[in-house]
């Protein structure tokens, strides 16, 4: 099975780091999202209508089901991230992630923030549901 840096062309070197910081900037994105009007509400929508990743791992080497990802990440993120301001990321934002190409960073991001709002529900840590804890 290949590895996400493979999957998105990155360095091996640096992807548990990058990885760490995209986490922290798909989190505040979230976090901003959710203290919008109705910002709570679309992400559990989101969430519920995601496949079940933390049940079902993707095959990163199933072209189609990665292709899926990508889709839901294409079309899900732009939604959720509102504090990108209609989804172009800032040069802080790609400094911290460590990666210079604006088309590789939207997809590592692509990948990975469905992955990220499938465990976050499926462990009950969504804004809703930490609110209703």
């Amino acid at each position: 099975m290949p590895h996400l840096a493979d999957v998105v062309k990155l360095d091996l070197a640096i992807c548990p780091n990058t990885l760490r910081q995209a986490i922290t900037v798909h989190l505040e994105a979230l976090l901003a999202h959710s203290l919008t009007f109705g910002g709570q509400r679309q992400i559990m929508e989101v969430a519920e209508i995601l496949p079940k990743f933390a049940e079902t791992p993707p095959d990163l080497s199933d072209h189609a089901e990665l292709a899926k990802l990508r889709r839901a990440g294409e079309l899900v993120l732009p939604c959720l991230v509102s504090t990108f301001g209609g989804w172009r990321l800032t040069q802080s934002t790609l400094e911290i992630l460590e990666i210079t190409d604006e088309l590789q960073i939207q997809d590592f991001l692509h990948v990975t923030h469905p992955l990220l709002i499938s465990l976050l529900h499926s462990e009950s840590l969504l804004p809703e549901n930490a609110v209703a804890r």
